[in-house]
């Protein structure tokens, strides 16, 4: 767009954080007195690549204190895993997976992949499962994960 912007960067012991701060805010910082401490009050979005921050206000130490501040911990759900089951190999396989099902209960959706020599049929199994049931279901020739 062209508008000016500039980038804070904060750093001690533990490392260094670039912030990046918008036309308004630099106004703002423009009129601070920059010899006293600062207080950002920022949102930080982190997922499996970046870590981003958003700086929403730029303050002066003492009036930070006075400051409403919400931690608010969003966890984006991964991808669902997908178990793809070829019936015309076992018929106890249901039964097998039913009990890994069981037994590695945690919060990823699940699909169960029903093949057949017509058509694959899906189903969303109410079921919520972790991570290890990958590694278990190696195990079995007519199941295949796919995360």
């Amino acid at each position: 767009k062209g508008n000016k912007f500039g980038i804070i960067n904060i750093m001690d012991f533990h490392g260094n954080i670039e912030l990046t701060v918008f036309e308004k805010m630099l106004y703002e910082l423009e009129k601070m007195d920059l010899e006293k401490p600062l207080a950002f009050k920022v949102q930080v979005n982190k997922d499996d690549q970046f870590t981003r921050i958003k700086t929403l206000k730029i303050m002066d130490f003492d009036k930070s204190k006075k400051e409403n501040i919400q931690t608010k911990i969003v966890e984006i759900p991964k991808e669902p895993i997908s178990i793809k089951i070829n019936l015309s190999h076992e018929f106890d396989i249901l039964e097998k997976l039913y009990s890994l099902v069981r037994n590695y209960q945690g919060n990823r959706e699940l699909k169960l992949v029903i093949s057949s020599k017509r058509e694959d049929v899906v189903i969303d199994i109410q079921e919520r499962v972790n991570d290890d049931i990958i590694k278990e279901l190696s195990k079995f020739e007519s199941l295949e994960a796919v995360a």
